[in-house]
Formats: structure tokens, sequence, C-alpha cells
């Protein structure tokens, strides 16, 4: 299963896999995107979200198995584990360009917390973890469908 979550319910999400037992998490991996965890919930909650905690969720679920996505200009969301490790993924500056363009009377507008689910990034991510899903599913191993949503996901299907 891809679990994707913006904002608080990345922290949700979070808080939900730090509490499953191991084999249960066989073929799950976790999207987040505008994530609080650090920026946020890491100061104020240390005991539930801090370094260490995130490290154990990151571990839990293994590596490659947790993306999170963030941008410089989100003055909510934020790198979660580590700046360039391999759950963290900073996406461009927004907007492109803080020029006008021909036949916009203003220039793009700075998404900051907004619109992660129609960023290509977060569709490139979500097909990147979803081999882990088909593998469960081969090895015979329980997984759930992704959950419905705007990034192309398929609609959840019922046990077998």
């Amino acid at each position: 299963m891809v679990v994707a979550a913006h904002s608080q319910g990345s922290v949700l999400a979070a808080a939900a896999v730090l509490q499953l037992p191991p084999d249960s998490l066989a073929g799950a991996s976790l999207l987040t995107f505008g994530s609080p965890l650090s920026r946020l919930y890491g100061r104020w909650f240390p005991a539930y979200f801090g370094p260490a905690q995130l490290d154990a969720l990151r571990t839990a679920l293994g590596p490659g198995r947790w993306r999170n996505l963030y941008r410089p200009t989100d003055p909510i969301g934020g790198c979660v584990v580590e700046e360039g490790g391999t759950v963290d993924r900073r996406l461009p500056h927004d907007p492109w360009s803080f020029d006008r363009r021909p036949g916009q009377p203003t220039p793009d507008a700075i998404r900051g917390h907004s619109d992660y689910q129609h960023d290509a990034a977060c569709a490139e991510e979500v097909a990147r973890l979803r081999p882990h899903r088909a593998a469960s599913r081969a090895s015979g191993l329980p997984g759930a469908a992704v959950p419905p949503g705007p990034v192309g996901a398929e609609a959840p299907r019922a046990p077998s």
C-alpha cells in the first residue's frame, strides 16, 4: 500500500505507522508532502516526533519506502529526516520565474504549502513507491490498494 499524506495527515500517518507491528508493514510505503513532522511537531512534541522517532519510522518502513516532498517556500512543511538523504526530496523553487511571462499580467503564484498533489514530482514518487506494493502481492503478503486521489491512484479493492 502507498499512503500519501499532506500536512497534518502526514502526522497521523506517521503516528499510525509507528504503532503497527513490523509484519503489518510488509509492502507499505509512505509519501508525505508539506509535512510539519520535523519543523513543527518535532519541536513541540519531541517525545513523539523527535529525530529518534522519525528515524524509527524510516527504519520500520525499510529502505526507500518513505519519501517526503517539500518546497523551500513552504512555511509549514519541510525536510523531515535529513537534507539530501533518501527520505526528503526538495522540490525546485517556485515559481520558476519571478518575472511576468508574455501574455500573463501577473507573475506565477508562489505555491508554498499548496498543490503538492498536482506537482509532477508527486506522481513520480507514487510510481516509484508502488513496486513495493507489487512485490508484497507477488510474495503473498497482505497489501492494500492505494487510496483514490488526484495523483492517478487506483480505487481500493476488497481483500481477496
